[in-house]
């Protein structure tokens, strides 16, 4: 009977699943152990789907929704990137583009690599990462709209290559808490604004020379690298920043620059335009189908030395010298 009230009861919990556009699915630590299938193939009209503390083999009903979803949050619910994005959990079916997905967070899941299932999620725009043992992130090359990606809290030793598209689109990268002594790569990001790069291995200033390239950076934080310890490490860094830095709200380890600071960017920039130029060639010697092999030396015990330091002829006295050059001239024109 369409009057009854059961019915009218189970025709309003029929219209709120069918029009429900954010699911979360959660395991609270107070409640039972539950290791059975949860059915979301109802749930037509959903936009956002979050997974957290249970495992995504257990959820069916993913498939249908590929063509729809826009956010997808599984955070310590992974094992692979490919039980979310190629096998739908447990629908366990096959690759197939996720024409909607813009935003994606994998974080907390103890992920030791990404794997090529982002090829099915080309039109990612923002990802999160964070707080996994990845070692590598290759797989980011196949996400030529990525515009925000958060890498921080892993074990990566380098700058991930990227699609050549997302060279052009990506504006904030954090690569915090990882391993970096080497920003081969960097140069290339040509819209980046924001970069976080504390607690990392980052040894000697001359290995900043490829943010001068960066003209549209207005956030760099640096704090916890090994560099920080120089009595003039924030002069020494602006040297090594874009001259165009000098003319925005720029922050440097959360403060703005000085007036001194201000007055030293770009210089190195002009300086060592040669050797940008090759090193701007190094990193783009390798295709968008080829993956890059980190070095050995790509190790925060080997860095003094090595390659991947990126040392120049000038050594850090001279770049020392330089910054003081650049005080006794800001002195002179103040008397």
């Amino acid at each position: 009977n369409s009057r009854s009230p059961v019915f009218i009861d189970l025709q309003l919990i029929y219209d709120f699943v069918q029009k429900t556009p954010l699911l979360c699915i959660i395991h609270y630590p107070t409640d039972e152990y539950f290791d059975g299938t949860i059915d979301i193939s109802k749930f037509r009209a959903l936009r956002r789907l979050e997974v957290q503390k249970t495992n995504v083999r257990q959820v069916v009903g993913i498939q249908r929704l590929r063509a729809q979803l826009q956010q997808l949050i599984c955070v310590k619910s992974l094992t692979v990137v490919e039980d979310v994005i190629t096998k739908c959990g447990g629908d366990n079916s096959n690759g197939f583009v996720w024409n909607e997905l813009k935003i994606a967070d994998f974080s907390y899941n103890n992920l030791q690599r990404v794997d090529s299932a982002l090829e099915f999620a080309q039109f990612l725009q923002h990802l999160n990462l964070r707080h996994n043992k990845l070692r590598s992130v290759e797989a980011v090359k196949w996400l030529p709209h990525l515009k925000t990606l958060d890498l921080s809290y892993n074990c990566l030793q380098y700058v991930p290559q990227f699609h050549l598209e997302a060279y052009k689109r990506l504006q904030s990268l954090n690569m915090s808490n990882n391993f970096v002594e080497d920003l081969m790569g960097i140069a290339k990001l040509e819209a980046l604004t924001d970069l976080d790069l504390s607690d990392n291995c980052l040894l000697d200033h001359s290995c900043l020379l490829p943010l001068s390239a960066l003209i549209t950076l207005n956030y760099l934080n640096l704090y916890g690298n090994p560099l920080c310890c120089h009595p003039k490490h924030r002069l020494a860094t602006a040297q090594f920043l874009h001259k165009n830095t000098a003319t925005v709200k720029f922050l440097l380890d959360l403060e703005p620059l000085s007036k001194s600071e201000k007055a030293v960017t770009g210089s190195q920039q002009l300086r060592h335009v040669g050797a940008l130029n090759r090193y701007a060639q190094r990193s783009s010697s390798t295709s968008i189908n080829s993956s890059r092999v980190p070095s050995s030396t790509h190790t925060p015990s080997s860095s003094v030395g090595s390659l991947s330091s990126f040392k120049f002829n000038t050594s850090s006295t001279s770049t020392l010298d330089s910054v003081k050059a650049a005080n006794g001239t800001n002195g002179a024109r103040k008397s």
